[in-house]
């Protein structure tokens, strides 16, 4: 009986300190990512400085400290990608690419392709896609203002269609999805897509459509609320 006490008490010591544990390697992977990127950006800088000319061995050995210091903290990246938020992740690479261009293209470390999974959809909050999207920013503001007040309308009205009407709506946000997905993979690696640029631009064109959508769509649930008022309006005019 001892024994068994003693194990049910040890197995849930273990439970709580599996949550203790996967914080402390989050914290030790974020100071790992904190000191490896400030390390290359202090190296880069040092070296964007530096002419081969007057400072041959320094600019040599700048490189080398560049290159491998890149090296370290995109293996970081590879190896710890579920354990470092999206936005973290991408500015640790937009850091590696712009030290690239300081060195010779042979070895250019190339930045992987990542999707997002659903819990880092949504940790990408208004604030991270006003910073990595600037120029889309009004538009998904709109749409998200938008998209919450179309539920809440839907709901409370209590229609009778009120789960089609809600199905449908959730099947526009999806597609919107994507596109906002397709937008910010090709933004992150233009080179890794055919047209870039070209779908870029169809896609900044397709939100702004579907910004237009919703609006009509807000127009007319509001209209329906005003059927009352249009009556009474038609009434006091006979009068």
């Amino acid at each position: 009986m001892e024994y068994a006490v003693l194990i049910v008490v040890l197995l849930g010591i273990g439970a709580l300190s599996i949550p203790a544990l996967k914080n402390a390697e989050r914290k030790r992977t974020q100071a790992k990512l904190s000191f490896l990127t400030t390390r290359l950006s202090s190296n880069a800088k040092q070296l964007a400085m530096t002419t081969a000319t007057k400072f041959p061995t320094d600019y040599q050995r700048l490189q080398q400290q560049v290159a491998t210091d890149m090296t370290e903290l995109s293996k970081l990246l590879k190896a710890k990608e579920g354990a470092i938020s999206f936005d973290l992740s991408q500015s640790a690479w937009d850091l590696i690419e712009e030290s690239s261009a300081l060195l010779p293209t042979q070895g250019v470390i190339k930045r992987p392709q990542r999707t997002l999974n659903q819990d880092e959809k949504l940790l990408l909050t208004s604030g991270h896609l006003k910073k990595a999207v600037p120029e889309l920013w009004p538009t998904l503001e709109n749409i998200q203002q938008d998209d919450a007040e179309i539920r809440q309308k839907i709901q409370e009205k209590n229609l009778p269609n009120q789960q089609e009407l809600l199905a449908v709506h959730e099947a526009n946000m999806a597609r919107y999805q994507d596109i906002l997905d397709g937008y910010l993979k090709i933004k992150a690696e233009p080179k890794a897509y055919y047209q870039a640029e070209e779908r870029l631009l169809k896609s900044q064109r397709a939100l702004a459509k579907f910004d237009e959508d919703l609006d009509e769509t807000l127009r007319q649930i509001n209209e329906d609320d005003m059927m009352n008022f249009e009556i009474s309006l038609r009434m006091m005019n006979q009068e």
